[in-house]
């Protein structure tokens, strides 16, 4: 029975982008009016913690990335289009 119940939102945060958790304002990180843990606001590659000046955002998947997963993923593209 206690599986089945949730935790009630007692006016807490919204739910982060990548883990679904409230944040709350001391916690919150935001990116294009989305809001992220300030331990979830990480690339979703290789997992390094991101800031104002490193994120680099794609608007596809609404995920993060630091800016040299971004350089890799446009050189294979690239790359795929030239073969």
């Amino acid at each position: 029975m206690l599986s089945q119940l949730t935790m009630p939102n007692w006016g807490g945060g919204d739910p982060c982008m990548r883990c679904g958790g409230t944040v709350y304002e001391a916690e919150k990180q935001t990116c294009s009016g989305r809001i992220w843990h300030k331990k979830c606001f990480s690339c979703a590659n290789c997992g390094k913690k991101l800031d104002s000046v490193s994120v680099n955002e794609n608007k596809e998947n609404q995920e993060i990335y630091c800016k040299g997963t971004e350089v890799v993923k446009l050189s294979c593209a690239i790359i795929a289009q030239l073969t």
